[in-house]
């Protein structure tokens, strides 16, 4: 038996369903949002009572109207629902003989206007009413003696979206609305993924909308199910007046009791919210993102945020011509395909993936992947082969660079004491400043030993800072004899290849050769001279 009351992974496991990952922002299809436990708790004591329904509906709308601003508001099914009752509205208003017949609009004002730019999955809804679209302009770009010229004594009403990666070319919203309403024409409006920002919620209305509908899941946070339509109050009034619970055709799109509490409790929680916290905390989250792929080859990695595509803040990864990896939609699929499933961006630039970070938490972002189900792969040429395991000597995922690697695992910094009396005095000062400057901007404490006293047997998994030539520093010797790189006084040897002088500074970063996730990181010069120069180098 389904244990109903246990945690929701119990819950949806009984069922043989698995937990997902969601990365894609509130995407329906992997859920849509997690709704807060003030939400949950108010819909629990909302269903325990039985309440008139248009009665509820009637102080949904007042709710509604406060917090956007507009005459009226009325808690529809999902904002799919919403357009349906826009439509409706707008075609067979509140006539119940006309609202009967629908979808068959003989004899009525049935042509909605939209820009040939603005078609999009969702404009079904406006037709499964019996309406008609009218389009203008090309697909690019609209002019307005084109929207002039597609008004009749059809035209019902003039649709307008808001969506991210919409064409900005369209005509400007309220100039759309001052041609419709010089033809007596509403404007009905689709924002139902275009909050935050919050003032998006009174900003339509203000523009000159006479309905708009927001979703009253996704950023707001109510239940999945539920739409916020606000309008104006005769439009609202047809609207409620073509849904449940009457007998119209928005019956189909029943909403219950709890579900219009639900709505009520998250929206009045989202306007009062604080935007800037939110931002900064998604913000944060991102740029974790950034920082972890930022120096994979070929793949461009930026965090992205604006007014118009992404309205929350995004980790966007672009597959660049120098990316040699598996493709796009490869990747998406593999990261879909894992335990637990991860669900990436993929609906904006065909070449990008995206992070939207709006339904993760801290745990999620950087989540356990059970080792036995890794995918490792090793990069042959221009080829990816896949591979048990990485060699210990070679970059890994574990330890990829850049030289602030090596200040990981614990690390330990190792200065020489066996060059001349310069370089013994700079390789300690050195070491010591970047003790201080690590314990000044990292908070933490960093461990100085000298070169005679360190023991490589000792805390094999320890990233180790070596300052100094090999010449200079004995520690070389136990960790980076074989390395392709070898810096002594007065030359370099970087493979077959040797570089002269007393004033060339070096900073490299190794694999610890008796280590699977250690670094060692080089700081050092040919000379005094190059020694010195290493100080204006920063690494913090």
């Amino acid at each position: 038996m389904t244990n109903w009351s246990g945690d929701p992974d119990d819950i949806y496991s009984s069922l043989g369903v698995k937990r997902v990952i969601t990365a894609s922002g509130t995407t329906t299809q992997y859920g849509g949002s997690k709704m807060r436990p003030e939400i949950m708790e108010a819909m629990n004591k909302a269903a325990s009572m039985m309440v008139n329904i248009d009665d509820l509906n009637r102080a949904a709308s007042k709710a509604i109207a406060d917090a956007t601003g507009a005459e009226a508001g009325f808690v529809s099914g999902g904002s799919a629902s919403g357009l349906v009752l826009q439509a409706a509205a707008v075609v067979a208003g509140s006539d119940p003989a006309r609202m009967r017949r629908l979808p068959d609009t003989t004899g009525m004002k049935n042509e909605i206007i939209i820009h040939r730019s603005h078609r999009f999955p969702y404009d079904q809804c406006y037709l499964s009413v019996g309406a008609k679209f009218v389009e203008i302009g090309d697909g690019r770009r609209c002019y307005p003696w084109e929207m002039e010229a597609a008004f009749t004594e059809n035209t019902a009403a003039a649709a307008y979206l808001f969506s991210n990666f919409t064409s900005r070319r369209a005509m400007p919203f309220p100039e759309f609305c001052e041609i419709a309403h010089s033809h007596g024409v509403p404007v009905i409006v689709d924002a139902a993924s275009y909050v935050p920002p919050r003032g998006n919620l009174k900003r339509f209305t203000a523009e000159g909308a006479d309905m708009v509908i927001y979703s009253g899941g996704k950023a707001v946070r109510g239940p999945q199910g539920t739409g916020i339509l606000c309008g104006r109050q005769d439009l609202i009034d047809a609207a409620f007046a073509n849904a449940s619970p009457h007998q119209f055709i928005g019956r189909s799109a029943k909403v219950a009791k709890e579900e219009i509490i639900g709505l009520l409790a998250a929206l009045e929680i989202f306007v009062n919210e604080d935007e800037e916290a939110e931002m900064a905390r998604l913000r944060r989250m991102c740029q974790q993102v950034v920082d972890a792929l930022v120096e994979v080859p070929g793949l461009r990695v930026t965090l992205e945020h604006d007014p118009y595509n992404y309205l929350t803040p995004h980790t966007v990864l672009q597959f660049t011509p120098e990316w040699r990896g598996p493709d796009r939609n490869e990747v998406w699929q593999a990261m879909a395909d894992g335990d637990p499933p991860v669900y990436l961006h993929n609906i904006h630039n065909p070449d990008e993936l995206a992070v939207d970070a709006i339904n993760l938490d801290d745990e999620e972002l950087v989540f356990p992947w059970p080792d036995e189900d890794k995918l490792r792969l090793q990069r042959n040429g221009v080829s990816w082969t896949a591979v048990s395991g990485w060699p210990a000597s070679d970059k890994n995922p574990a330890r990829a660079g850049p030289f602030k690697d090596a200040f990981r695992h614990n690390f330990v910094l190792v200065y020489g004491t066996h060059g001349t009396r310069e370089e013994n005095a700079w390789s300690l000062a050195k070491a010591r400043f970047d003790a201080d400057t690590w314990w000044y901007r990292g908070n933490g404490k960093a461990v100085i030993v000298a070169d005679r006293d360190f023991d490589a047997s000792d805390d094999r998994d320890r990233s180790v800072i070596v300052y100094g030539h090999a010449d200079v520093n004995s520690a070389w010797r136990h960790l980076l004899a074989d390395s392709p790189v070898q810096v002594r006084r007065g030359l370099v040897q970087v493979g077959g290849r040797t570089l002269a002088g007393d004033d060339l500074s070096i900073m490299m970063v190794r694999p610890r050769p008796d280590s699977d996730v250690a670094s060692v990181g080089v700081v050092a010069g040919t000379g005094i001279v190059g020694m010195r120069s290493v100080n204006f180098m920063p690494y913090f």
